[in-house]
């Protein structure tokens, strides 16, 4: 029984989303710069929300997307963070030199990150479609509430995507 918990074990871990979990250069020196937060992890997540991950996005971490946001073309990262306790969670966007806290600090924990492709998206406050050309972040709670951000001429714009 002990050797099965321990392949198990030994197979979570091999798993593309575990593995994807590993900061690239510009996340690793901002969470250096950063030492009291982390990234969000398939761990972190209840089991409800692991099984919802996987059916969704089982080849990347929860706690990194990473986005091309704007024409340069350029990487960026969003970035789900938990504090070293496990009880604040935000988003921040590693895009050109400064990063960019698009929601602070909260004690929500378990809302997990991903890459939007480029598309027509559904704005609830006007009735309208928002084209984006670019990718844009989704910041999501299963079966509650998402955010989609996106930048236009280097301003952050945000949609309400879920409730």
């Amino acid at each position: 029984m002990r050797h099965i918990a321990i392949a198990a074990l030994l197979a979570f871990a091999a798993t593309p989303a575990f593995a994807q979990c590993e900061a690239p250069a510009p996340v690793a020196t901002y969470l250096k710069a950063h030492p009291g937060w982390r990234i969000l992890t398939l761990a972190d997540l209840s089991k409800d929300q692991q099984m919802q991950w996987n059916d969704a996005h089982k080849a990347f971490c929860p706690g990194l997307a990473e986005v091309v946001v704007d024409a340069s073309g350029q990487k960026s990262y969003a970035l789900a963070l938990l504090d070293k306790a496990g009880k604040q969670e935000q988003l921040v966007l590693l895009h050109g030199s400064k990063p960019l806290v698009l929601e602070a600090p909260s004690p929500s924990t378990g809302v997990v990150v991903w890459r939007a492709a480029p598309g027509k998206f559904d704005d609830p406050a006007t009735g309208k479609k928002i084209a984006i050309a670019t990718d844009s972040i989704m910041y999501e709670l299963f079966e509650s509430a998402a955010e989609q951000f996106y930048l236009v001429n280097g301003k952050v714009k945000r949609l309400q995507a879920g409730d």
